[in-house]
């Protein structure tokens, strides 16, 4: 077994495309960042980072209670 690989029981649970898009999309409606960073974490932070060409450090940095998200962070 690939050493980099996600048990199939993980990969069960995460989210799709459709879903993740809308918990984010609602998330942003709300404008609410906790709700933004559990629907990045349902797909996996280092996964968006790597997906993005974001860094994973980044996000939470963003998200965290000091943090001030904004369309340019």
């Amino acid at each position: 077994m690939d050493a980099l690989a996600a048990p199939a029981d993980e990969l069960a649970s995460l989210p799709g495309e459709s879903e993740l898009q809308a918990a984010i999309n609602d998330a942003l409606a709300a404008r609410d960042p906790k709700a933004i960073v559990e629907a990045l974490r349902s797909r996996g932070m280092s996964r968006v980072a790597r997906e993005t060409g974001l860094v994973r450090e980044g996000f939470y940095r963003a998200f965290s209670a000091d943090g001030k998200p904004e369309f340019t962070t």
